[in-house]
Parts: C-alpha cells; sequence; structure tokens
C-alpha cells in the first residue's frame, strides 16, 4: 500500500541534454526536492544513458528522493536529421529508463509540420504503435505533454497532444493503457481552457504532472481580445498564477492519482535567470503546502477543529524555543487550522518559523532571516466565526499578516 504522505511527490525538471543531469541533482538535492525528471531536448548526444542512470543515483544517495519520469522532447514524426536523433532518443530513453528507476517517458507525440491535426494521425499511428510495444516489453509508460507549442488544429511544428478533442484522436489509434498525458493547467490556460474538469475525465491517462502555471490578463483581452499587440497571458512558476493548486491536488487525490509533480521552470517573466531558484522553492513550498506533501510529523491533535482552548499539556512552555503558545492560521495555503509554534530564527539560513517561509513577521525578539521571501498574496480564506478561533488567529496576524485576516 502507498504512504498517502508520498503518494504525491514534488519535485523539479533537470536539464541532460548537455550532460551533467547527476551534477545538477546532486546540487539541489538538499533543497527539499523529493523527485527529479531529468529531460533531452531533441537528442541525448550520444550520452551512455545507462552510465548516467547509475550517477544520477549515486547523486541522490540515501535521500527520499525519485526519479519517476524521464523527459525526451522533440518531434520523432518527421524525417530530419535531428527528428530521427529524436525519435532514437524515445528508444534509448524506454530502454533505459530501468537505470534511473524510471517507469515513465515523456514528451511530445509529434507532428506533421504545418498541416492540419487530423492530417499527422496516420503518422503518429506508425510511429507510436511501435514505441508502445517497445514500452510495453520494459514495463514503462509513455506520457505526453499537453503543450501546443505554439500550434493549434489548423497548423504547428511539434505536438498535436496539446487539447482534449485531439485526445480522443490520438487515444483512438492508440488505445493502449499505458500511453497517457504529462498534464498541467498552464497549457490548458494559455487557450482558455478551463483545467480543473479534465482531471475528473481524464485522471486514468494522467501518468505525470508538471507543475506550471498561467496568468490570464483579463483585462487585456477585453481591452485588446488575444490577436492584439498586448500579451494577455504569461505562463508561471507555481503559486505566481492563477490556477488553485489546492483544488487541483485535492481532484488529483480524490482521483486514486499517485505520481510526481515536476517543476518546469524557465517560463516566469519574474523569476528566471538569477532569480530562478528564488521561485523554483517557493513553487515547492507552495505546492507542498496546497496538498501534495503532509509532512509525517503531523498529527490528529495537530488539526484544530474549532474546539475549546488546547490542555496545557498540549502547550509548547520551552522558553528558549517558543514565544508563546500555539496558534492558529486559517490560510488553507498553510494548512488551515495547524497549529505554528514560534521559535527564534536561525539568523539566515533556515527559518524555523515552519511551515512559514523565511522572512515572513518573525515575532518579536528573533534575528530576522535572509533567506527566501515569500511575496505577498491575496489571503484566501476568511477568520472562522468561532469565537475560540478568531482570538487564536488575532494573536497569530503577525505571522499571517494577509488582507482580509
Amino acid at each position: 500500500m502507498i504512504n498517502p504522505a508520498k503518494s504525491i511527490r514534488v519535485g523539479t525538471m533537470v536539464s541532460a541534454s548537455k550532460g551533467g543531469a547527476d551534477k545538477r541533482i546532486g546540487q539541489i538535492a538538499d533543497m527539499g526536492f523529493e523527485s527529479f525528471e531529468p529531460f533531452f531536448w531533441q537528442t541525448t548526444n550520444g550520452q551512455d544513458l545507462a552510465e548516467l542512470g547509475k550517477r544520477s543515483l549515486d547523486a541522490i544517495g540515501d535521500r527520499d528522493i525519485t526519479i519517476s519520469t524521464l523527459g525526451m522532447f522533440g518531434n520523432p514524426l518527421e524525417t530530419t536529421d535531428i527528428d530521427l536523433q529524436t525519435l532514437q532518443g524515445w528508444k534509448d530513453c524506454i530502454d533505459n529508463a530501468h537505470h534511473f528507476g524510471a517507469t515513465c517517458i515523456a514528451g511530445f507525440t509529434g507532428r506533421v509540420r504545418n498541416k492540419p491535426l487530423t492530417d499527422s494521425l496516420p503518422r503518429y499511428k506508425e510511429i507510436w504503435s511501435e514505441l508502445a510495444k517497445r514500452a510495453a516489453d520494459k514495463g514503462v509508460k509513455i506520457a505526453f505533454e499537453n503543450c501546443a507549442m505554439d500550434g493549434n488544429w489548423a497548423t504547428g511544428d511539434w505536438n498535436i497532444a496539446h487539447n482534449p478533442d485531439a485526445w480522443e484522436l490520438i487515444f483512438n489509434e492508440t488505445p493502449d493503457d499505458h500511453i497517457g498525458l504529462e498534464w498541467e493547467p498552464c497549457h490548458q490556460m494559455v487557450y482558455l481552457i478551463e483545467p480543473l474538469p479534465q482531471i475528473r475525465k481524464w485522471a486514468k491517462k494522467i501518468f505525470h504532472v508538471h507543475g506550471k502555471d498561467a496568468t490570464i490578463r483579463w483585462d487585456v483581452i477585453k481591452e485588446h481580445g488575444i490577436f492584439g499587440k498586448e500579451k494577455f497571458v504569461f505562463m508561471r512558476t507555481p503559486g505566481f498564477g492563477d490556477s488553485n493548486w489546492t483544488d487541483i491536488i485535492s481532484e488529483l487525490r480524490l482521483a486514486g492519482w499517485s505520481g510526481s509533480i515536476d517543476i518546469e521552470g524557465w517560463h516566469d517573466p519574474v523569476y528566471r535567470d538569477e532569480l530562478e531558484m528564488t521561485g523554483q522553492v517557493y513553487a515547492l513550498n507552495h505546492l507542498k503546502h496546497a496538498g501534495a506533501a503532509i509532512s509525517s510529523s503531523i498529527r490528529f491533535d495537530d488539526i484544530v477543529a474549532g474546539e475549546e482552548e488546547s490542555p496545557a499539556s498540549d502547550r509548547i512552555t520551552t522558553k528558549e524555543e517558543n514565544y508563546g503558545y500555539p496558534q492558529v492560521c486559517n490560510d488553507r495555503r498553510f494548512g488551515a487550522g495547524r497549529r505554528f509554534a514560534l521559535r527564534p530564527c536561525c539568523q539566515g539560513r533556515r527559518c524555523h518559523l515552519d511551515p512559514l517561509v523565511a522572512g515572513q513577521g518573525h515575532p518579536a525578539g528573533t534575528e530576522p532571516c535572509q533567506g527566501i521571501q515569500r511575496p505577498e498574496q491575496r489571503h484566501q480564506d476568511r477568520v472562522s466565526s468561532d469565537p475560540v478561533r478568531r482570538r487564536r488567529h488575532r494573536g497569530h496576524a503577525r505571522l499571517c499578516d494577509r488582507p482580509g485576516s
């Protein structure tokens, strides 16, 4: 039986095309990521994937981190040299997935370039029927990312698995149970498709999830439309976009889904370049707080359900580690109703206001933390009408500090 606390992991993608993926994994393995998705862009560049898999696992060591999915992105349906390298890359990833401990290979379907989507279906069936058999023999799943790569129904260069109508077509051509989706809300939102209901319908076909979001600028759409000069949507790192990841993860759990949500960075217009990992670590914590990760230290008696004041035995009284009774926050992104022990900050290396991110409303007498700063966001819940919770929340307001607290 899968431990519910580990049934959904949060990780990130690691570029493997130019070599050094194992070194990158080693560099960021202690930042809190629970999984990695090494990925290749169009070609593996002739790397020995069996050896790369061994080095990647060695870099992880005895940490509780998995590699469930490898990425191979390109156009395997066309026949130029680089496209043939992509096709060979798919074969190599399928054959060597077990060296990484991976059970899924993800990427684009490919597309017959500059043709209507349906013109690609015969070539799709030819290529993917063969790859599906190869994957089945190796016990590997195939997942198509739902990314249009700026294509549409009429034309495109890379991928036809970018919308639900297309999914119906491709799964009809390849009805294999081990062919599915690498899903994310962002790629639906950029085409103004509501992503959440898709989980309810397609959960059994979702094999892997990318952590990526989008911000839709409805004011721009109302004034300029979607084909004007003004950009109407931005791809965002989770936590900075419009998606409610608490609802997304809840729907995944309701469907019995388990697997990894690997953050796809490098798209956010703000948190990029020198701020890339700032954004990714924020996204990591945002997704964990949204319900992807359940700390094994949380006990039933840590959940406050509007009961009377906790008995004295539940209170933390060590003066050196506590600046008052545990308080309660009603912001569901941090786990509404959970108590937070107020502890001194460690002066710049790691904040002990668990699970708040460094820099947020430290109690009087503590040193300011120099860690990652959490941007202000809307308070998504209001204080409970229960007088006990309201009294507790007032005591915690310096930490929560959200409009509407």
